[in-house]
């Protein structure tokens, strides 16, 4: 299969954040299966997730190993001409929900296999099932013996998520926090005989943010990045029933965006230390991606990058799972992160066609 029909595949099964991957990944085990792959599942707890694992080419051979996410944003009737699972070709781009964000990099490197099998080299391939929603697969990859028994020996990763081809070197990690208040209803012509959570969600609020925004002065800049500072914003804000009532529950998300050598986890957990109010906030960490910065050789860099110097992202990736399990690693794939989300999501096929170009000399 070329590029386009490996894509067409890809993009037809419903892989949407809120949906399983089975179908999806059993097709992807059952390809590379052909060419005498050797392929593992690393189910998730509920069974109806699997992150796969493969072994392409000759097992004596450590080489590089390429990692994707087969799930998707969501996606409905407003997505391009309502055809989000059906794969569109016009002119030179490919629409079809995780074209770009990461189905055609994915799709490139299945491409390819033919290839890698003929020339008698050798490739990885892991395929994680969350990284939209919130990375605990790359997380168990990581973590348990069963991923990190399969990560020893790669000289290389390649996190295959679309950057046009130009090697990501860094970027932010990501925390999402959520922040509740309880307090005590009543009517609003007595507050005294009320706890109300709102007005405490708004001090917490303050706390908090002014606290982040010190001590990422402390830091310092990173002018590596469009944005030189660690930076923390808040998405969800919610309290209320009515006009005349007491607020007896506020809800409001923090969103964190950290510079690598940013450690911000001992700012979180006592962030709230010495906050005084009769509603206490509960914080309940929902996401958190590590901040990224490459270890890869700068030969391996320029093979990919042609001499340029690594980019620095504030979006961020699985990359720093894989540092952190101690794999030299780097962003690069074919797309546009500016398509990635989108509701006419699309990849060029002249660079997809490059990449599976690509892959073989990698």
């Amino acid at each position: 299969m070329d590029s386009k029909s490996c894509l067409a595949k890809l993009v037809s099964f419903d892989t949407q954040i809120h949906n399983n991957t089975l179908e999806a990944v059993t097709w992807v085990k059952d390809y590379l299966q052909t060419f005498g792959a050797e392929v593992e599942f690393l189910y998730n707890q509920e069974k109806n997730r699997a992150s796969l694992m493969a072994v392409i080419g000759d097992k004596t051979r450590g080489g590089t190993l390429f990692s994707g996410h087969l799930d998707t944003v969501p996606a409905d009737e407003t997505f391009y001409k309502g055809t989000p699972f059906t794969l569109r070709e016009e002119q030179d781009k490919l629409y079809g929900r995780g074209a770009c964000d990461m189905k055609g990099p994915i799709a490139g490197f299945l491409a390819a296999v033919p290839k890698l099998i003929r020339q008698g080299k050798a490739a990885g391939l892991v395929l994680t099932h969350d990284e939209e929603g919130g990375f605990k697969a790359v997380e168990q990859l990581t973590t348990e013996a069963a991923g990190l028994k399969f990560l020893q020996g790669w000289k290389n990763c390649i996190v295959m998520e679309p950057t046009e081809l130009k090697a990501v070197t860094a970027h932010k990690g990501t925390r999402l926090l959520e922040i509740r208040h309880s307090g005590l209803s009543g009517h609003s012509s007595r507050p005294s005989l009320c706890i109300d959570a709102l007005d405490a969600a708004v001090q917490s609020y303050q706390h908090l943010f002014s606290g982040f925004r010190r001590l990422s002065e402390e830091y310092g800049a990173n002018n590596a990045f469009l944005e030189p500072y660690s930076t923390v914003t808040c998405g969800i804000f919610k309290a209320g029933e009515a006009i005349n009532t007491v607020s007896d529950k506020a809800f409001y998300t923090v969103l964190s965006r950290e510079n690598p050598d940013n450690d911000f986890t001992r700012f979180f957990a006592e962030v709230f230390n010495n906050f005084e109010n009769k509603s206490q906030p509960k914080l309940e960490q929902k996401l958190y991606a590590y901040a990224f910065k490459s270890s890869c050789d700068k030969d391996f860099l320029n093979k990919l990058n042609a001499g340029q110097a690594g980019q620095a992202v504030n979006f961020g990736t699985e990359a720093g799972f894989f540092e952190k399990a101690g794999i030299p690693t780097v962003v690069f794939g074919p797309g546009s992160i500016t398509k990635a989300h989108t509701k006419d999501e699309y990849i060029l096929t002249s660079e997809l066609l490059l990449w599976e170009e690509m892959v073989a000399k990698i």
